[in-house]
């Protein structure tokens, strides 16, 4: 199976380096974004749980 992998894989080796970043952003438009949205998520998210958390044991329903 990694042989396959591989030999699948090979084929993007022949592309050139701009059709291959173009392609990718295509595939992916959040690699332009950059780290810092997945970040101020991850932190948004963590706060989140946080303040449910505090509320539940402050205002127990």
């Amino acid at each position: 199976m990694l042989k396959m992998m591989l030999e699948a894989k090979s084929v993007f080796d022949e592309l050139d380096v701009r059709d291959l970043r173009d392609a990718r952003t295509r595939a992916n438009p959040y690699e332009t974004i950059g780290s810092a949205f997945f970040q101020n998520r991850y932190c948004f998210r963590v706060f989140s749980k946080n303040f449910q958390k505090k509320s539940a044991t402050l205002c127990p329903a």
